[in-house]
């Protein structure tokens, strides 16, 4: 009898479960896809592979690669990326990317989890021109980074990362991003 009850109450919530999941899908005013500015960001939209340098102070430029998937949340309101990075001889970042457009503020918002990181790294910005330019907020540690996404040919996105030193902005990371056929 209680093995009859617990499975009854377990395809009871996972019907329930569902019936909630069709709801949200078809509740009136829920956005049924990005915005004309998240459009904007379909340029970053798929899986890639990317290959880079990275600077750090007083060291030889060091080669990373990574491999990203990005895709679209249900309704279109968020990107999210997952990637994971191999610096040699560093170790290897695995991250969570979600960005979103506010409409209040009129900037693109991004919110980074990553292994390397206590804490999620927060940025905003807009486009300048056909780049989007980001600044984050101080990070755990203390430092603002700009990071600028620029599409290049169908399929191909440079990367550029630097870090704030005093008033200038001095380069960190450059990249490219290919899109897998």
């Amino acid at each position: 009898m209680i093995k009859a009850l617990t499975l009854a109450l377990a395809i009871g919530l996972c019907l329930s479960g569902v019936a909630v999941e069709a709801r949200a899908e078809t509740a009136p005013g829920a956005p049924t896809g990005p915005s004309a500015e998240m459009k904007k960001l379909s340029f970053l939209v798929g899986s890639i592979t990317g290959t880079g340098k990275m600077y750090m102070p007083n060291q030889g430029a060091m080669e990373w690669t990574s491999s990203d998937t990005s895709t679209w949340t249900p309704g279109g309101q968020y990107l999210k990326s997952e990637s994971k990075i191999s610096y040699n001889g560093f170790g290897t970042d695995d991250s969570l990317t979600m960005m979103a457009y506010d409409q209040q503020a009129k900037v693109y918002r991004m919110w980074r989890y990553s292994s390397m990181a206590t804490l999620p790294i927060e940025a905003s910005g807009n486009f300048e021109g056909s780049k989007l330019v980001l600044i984050t907020k101080p990070t755990d540690t203390g430092q603002v980074f700009r990071a600028t996404f620029e599409p290049k040919a169908k399929g191909e996105v440079s990367f550029l990362l630097e870090m704030k030193q005093g008033d200038k902005y001095e380069k960190l990371q450059e990249g490219n991003f290919i899109g897998k056929s």
